[in-house]
């Protein structure tokens, strides 16, 4: 994971990338925002997270390649980062108690 400067003079984290949909790409898009929920199935979890793998998207996937101004939590699974929170960076949706939200900026986005 490389540490960059935007030309908003913050560091940025990234790239991180997303497998997902045409509809969450242009949510994420239009907001700035990507969000999380609490994990399911094998590593679930009560808490909520923004999850992400490491590195740009790879070729023939659908999703999103981000960087973003928010570092991910300390001590995450190897390529795996996860946003928890509330805390600096890290928000709750006003809408909805299990979502939790970073802001990015998609740098390439496949739907």
């Amino acid at each position: 994971m490389a540490v960059t400067r935007h030309d908003t003079n913050l560091e940025e984290h990234g790239p991180f990338h997303r497998f997902q949909n045409a509809v969450d790409n242009e949510r994420v898009e239009r907001t700035g925002m990507v969000g999380g929920r609490p994990a399911r199935n094998i590593a679930a979890g009560l808490f909520p997270k923004v999850k992400a793998f490491d590195g740009p998207l790879p070729a023939g996937w659908s999703g999103i390649e981000l960087y973003t101004v928010v570092a991910p939590d300390p001590n995450h699974v190897p390529g795996v980062p996860v946003w928890s929170g509330p805390r600096q960076g890290v928000v709750l949706s006003t809408e909805d108690p299990e979502l939790v939200l970073i802001p990015v900026r998609i740098v390439k986005r496949v739907d």
